[in-house]
């Protein structure tokens, strides 16, 4: 397994693989916070999702259970 430069930009974009694994979190935990709009992505043409290195850190940082929409009516 490679380990990430020190010096990578943090405008630098990553697949879900990669953004998992720097989250530590399975890909299915990434893509689920894609789909609810929780973390911002980007689709190429193919529809691979791909994130902003800094918008992920950002996300961790906050806490990834921010955000989380309410299911229950207030």
């Amino acid at each position: 397994m490679t380990k990430e430069p020190i010096d990578t930009p943090d405008d630098l974009l990553l697949t879900v693989g990669p953004a998992a694994r720097l989250a530590a979190v399975t890909v299915q935990t990434l893509k689920a916070w894609i789909d609810d709009e929780r973390l911002p992505a980007q689709r190429t043409a193919t529809g691979v999702r791909l994130v902003r290195r800094s918008d992920l850190l950002a996300f961790l940082k906050l806490g990834a259970s921010r955000g989380r929409r309410s299911t229950t009516a207030a």
